[in-house]
């Protein structure tokens, strides 16, 4: 098998066999097909999910009808993934920077953006289950399911604890745990090892964002 075969495949082999999927990043021939193998599955999966969250939404009413609806959330969700996966990679590699850890921003980005479609799909496959059980709207899986509403008295740590656990639903936890054994392979490290980096890292950047709540408080 040539190297742009073993890159194309690595996005659909990671399901069963992580660790050596994301070790075909480290030939230079593999990085482009594994990230644009990547990049089809994300706006495939990204496309059958609008479809199906628009029908019955009444967007045939719009301009441009449905198609349009689903065009510009496409649009949203692929850019969401794109962002996000630059970040979290820009962030993995500042960490293993500042661990002593060799290894380029590029394959950091690449690991982190090879794990998105596995969001992807476990969110679709959590959207089904959910409307198989008739769950209201803003229900997802994930500790969240077990949490009551926010807190309105007390510290505001308690807040942004409620903020953390809420934000961190089944398709989130999964797509850490490939990306962190996406890390772990390509610094040498164990599995465990970059799973606990890429959590530390989410929770982190949680926390960013929960500043607000830290300063103000809930109310």
């Amino acid at each position: 098998m040539s190297p742009g075969e073993r890159g194309a495949l690595a996005v659909f082999r990671q399901v069963w066999r992580p660790r050596e999927a994301y070790a075909v990043l480290h030939d230079r021939r593999s990085v482009v097909p594994a990230m644009a193998s990547a990049g089809v599955v994300v706006v495939m999966l990204s496309l059958l999910l609008m479809v199906y969250r628009t029908a019955g939404s009444g967007a045939s009413a719009l301009p441009g009808g449905r198609g349009l609806m689903v065009m510009r959330l496409l649009a949203a969700i692929a850019g969401e993934r794109v962002l996000i996966a630059v970040v979290a990679g820009t962030a993995a590699w500042a960490a293993a920077r500042a661990s002593g850890r060799k290894c380029s921003i590029g394959l950091q980005i690449a690991a982190s953006w090879l794990s998105q479609p596995i969001f992807v799909a476990s969110a679709i496959v959590c959207g089904l289950a959910l409307d198989a059980l008739a769950a209201p709207p803003d229900v997802t899986l994930g500790p969240a399911l077990f949490l009551g509403g926010p807190p309105l008295q007390g510290p505001a740590v308690m807040a942004a604890g409620w903020l953390m656990l809420s934000m961190m639903d089944l398709p989130s936890i999964l797509c850490l745990t490939w990306w962190g054994i996406g890390m772990a392979s390509l610094e040498g490290r164990r599995n465990s090892s970059g799973i606990v980096t890429a959590f530390s890292l989410y929770v982190l950047a949680i926390v960013v964002l929960s500043l607000p709540l830290f300063r103000t408080g809930p109310g």
